[in-house]
């Protein structure tokens, strides 16, 4: 509760604006002159120059390495070079694993799709057979000398170019195909 109160006490009751703000005041002395004479720049010139950061070459003249500092060198590079290439063939083994579980998904879908089409078009071919069996026996009747026109007709266009073929999605295939010619 005392926390409250203080943190209360602490909040100025009515804002104050900018202008009303008392400024500090400061000794002329303690700024520079904006349009300086020459030594005051060239003063500050040197005081900046003093400021400066030096950074030395390194020292070029080194007592020869031993052969086996080169070799050391040499394996810790090769090891470099070598641990980067197994890492970048693990990598494009896990993208190539990633692809083949998907075009897998597909083809079950491509199949899916295709065995509803089948089932479709199985089921139709064998209403139009029959509507075809019916319309031999018209053919029948027509050669006895019973013919009925009307139902001849409406068989043979009903039922005469009308059957289901059995296209497949390859669309999978085709595109995994292209993948392996070209690469």
């Amino acid at each position: 509760m005392e926390e409250n109160n203080n943190k209360e006490e602490n909040i100025p009751k009515e804002v104050i604006a900018p202008d009303e703000i008392p400024m500090p005041e400061i000794e002329q002395s303690e700024i520079p002159p904006l349009s300086g004479t020459e030594t005051n720049q060239s003063e500050i010139l040197k005081s900046e120059i003093k400021n400066m950061e030096v950074h030395h070459h390194p020292d070029l003249h080194h007592k020869p390495k031993k052969w086996k500092e080169y070799f050391l060198e040499f394996l810790m590079i090769f090891l470099a070079v070598t641990m980067g290439f197994f890492a970048e063939s693990y990598r494009e083994h896990l993208t190539e694993r990633a692809k083949e579980k998907e075009y897998m998904k597909e083809i079950v879908e491509n199949l899916k799709y295709d065995v509803i089409r089948c089932d479709k078009n199985s089921a139709n071919n064998i209403e139009i057979t029959k509507g075809l069996d019916s319309a031999r026996v018209e053919l029948v009747k027509a050669m006895n000398g019973n013919i009925n026109g009307n139902a001849l007709y409406y068989f043979i266009l009903r039922y005469a170019n009308d059957f289901g073929q059995a296209v497949f999605n390859t669309s999978t295939i085709t595109e995994l195909k292209t993948l392996v010619a070209c690469g």
